[in-house]
């Protein structure tokens, strides 16, 4: 979904709330 694609552009983890 868009919050997996917005958390891998930051590059930030993957925490609970992106996985």
């Amino acid at each position: 979904g868009p919050a997996k694609q917005a958390c891998k552009i930051a590059g930030l983890p993957k925490p609970t709330g992106c996985v």
